[in-house]
């Protein structure tokens, strides 16, 4: 069987990362393109659409992606600058952000350029986090509609950010309405916070009720997760890992992790709202067992297919 092809649409940037006080290591990171990282690792053809820039960091991203097996042949180089995002780790080992955003080059492109970059055999487009700005959100929403028409899958990461846009209220507006245009929709108890929504749960089961959404990957970071659809719903707790490295790209790894095994099993092609609750809970213990690999590590370093097999062979029996 050939390997599905998935899109990426989404910041690739570099993460200064504070190891020691005033010390700085460079890392290749952004959420979507970590989930492009994962999509590689289990075996997916992925293309990475956002345009990569011409500079030296540039370089330093081309150079991962093509070390990943990412495809970026698609859409061609930008003379914009790459995005840069300070982290700074915490003693439990979750990072904050500061983000420098302004002209970069993951998003000069346009809706047009973006749907014909779009493989014809592609079967899932995933977008989210700091591409869900104002600026962005009519090209978006032309661009879902175009590939919803083709028949492509939609996932979307809300992943919220505050202070990436001078005008938070315009951005939290966006991301609440270009999350209902997801067929599965990846959403934190702090993405929901952050919107002002007060009974998480409940704000999800009425996504998966009345919109677009089919399924909702809830999760809480050591809380654990929860996998919604309009039929039936399943929560398990974390998984904790043997050691702890830090949390960069668990989200990124869990969802990729998901899709792909989503993928796999013919989820999208069945109909998502007709997932029994044992496949759901097979679902969600690869996405979390994916994590947890990713946690006991430095950075986003996401586990392959052969990982997760060894890990899980059962769950991962065909």
């Amino acid at each position: 069987m050939c390997a599905a092809r998935v899109a990426v649409f989404g910041e690739a940037l570099i993460d200064l990362i504070e190891t020691l006080p005033g010390r700085f290591e460079f890392y290749v990171g952004g959420s979507p393109f970590n989930v492009c990282r994962g999509f590689a690792r289990q075996g997916l053809v992925c293309d990475y659409l956002s345009p990569i820039s011409c500079d030296r960091m540039g370089e330093r991203i081309a150079a991962v992606a093509a070390a990943e097996g990412i495809h970026c042949d698609r859409v061609p180089r930008s003379r914009r600058p790459t995005s840069l995002a300070l982290v700074t780790v915490d003693s439990d080992g979750q990072p904050s952000y500061s983000l420098y955003r302004e002209g970069v080059a993951d998003l000069d492109i346009d809706s047009a350029r973006l749907a014909a970059a779009v493989h014809p055999e592609c079967q899932l487009f995933h977008t989210g986090s700091l591409a869900l700005v104002p600026s962005m959100e009519t090209q978006l929403r032309v661009l879902l509609s175009n590939l919803r028409s083709r028949g492509i899958s939609i996932s979307i990461d809300a992943n919220l950010r505050p202070g990436v846009v001078p005008d938070n209220k315009a951005y939290l507006a966006t991301v609440r309405g270009l999350i209902d245009c997801a067929d599965v929709l990846k959403v934190s108890d702090e993405d929901l916070e952050l919107l002002g929504i007060e009974q998480p749960l409940e704000f999800c089961r009425d996504l998966v009720r009345h919109g677009t959404v089919q399924l909702v990957a809830f999760t809480e970071g050591a809380g654990g997760a929860t996998l919604i659809t309009s039929e039936t719903e399943v929560a398990q707790r974390a998984m904790a890992p043997s050691s702890v490295g830090d949390t960069v790209g668990a989200g990124d790894t869990f969802f990729s992790a998901l899709l792909a095994f989503l993928l796999r099993k013919g989820g999208f092609a069945r109909g998502l709202a007709a997932l029994s609750a044992e496949e759901l809970e097979e679902l969600l213990t690869v996405a979390q067992w994916a994590a947890s690999i990713n946690v006991s590590r430095k950075g986003c370093n996401p586990p392959t297919l052969a990982e997760l097999e060894a890990a899980l062979p059962q769950a991962l029996a065909s």
